[in-house]
């Protein structure tokens, strides 16, 4: 994996929620199909960014995809430095919710499962 997308019917508020939750800075930028928030990567790291829901289209042909938020397909799980327990507190406090309480990663780690803002599900954890 290189790249993900989460898909917020609000933009501002998605933002808001990540930024929190994960207590870090996200870099919005102008794009032509509109505001995209971009995660503060490390090197080789996985990026990703915040793409305001909408029916995209991609060329001359009319290629077009929906991009909506949604409770259901893939988990993107996201890295949380400074411990699970904190990251969970913020996701209420932000307006989200958890889904799955804590648990433990064969290799020390921990993960959780929560809902953002939007509806989407997301994994948060720690590494060990």
């Amino acid at each position: 994996m290189n790249w993900f997308e989460i898909p917020a019917a609000d933009f501002g508020r998605a933002v808001e929620f990540y930024e929190r939750v994960l207590d870090c800075a996200i870099d919005t930028l102008e794009m032509d199909v509109g505001p995209y928030g971009v995660f503060e990567t490390d090197g080789d790291a996985v990026g990703g960014a915040i793409l305001a829901a909408d029916e995209y289209s991609f060329d001359e042909r009319g290629s077009s995809v929906s991009i909506e938020p949604g409770a259901t397909g893939p988990t993107v799980y996201l890295h949380v430095g400074d411990g699970l327990t904190a990251a969970l507190a913020r996701v209420e406090q932000a307006g989200g919710s958890v889904l799955v309480e804590p648990q433990p990663l064969d290799d020390g780690g921990e993960y959780a499962m929560v809902r953002d803002t939007e509806g989407n599900r997301v994994g948060v954890m720690t590494r060990e």
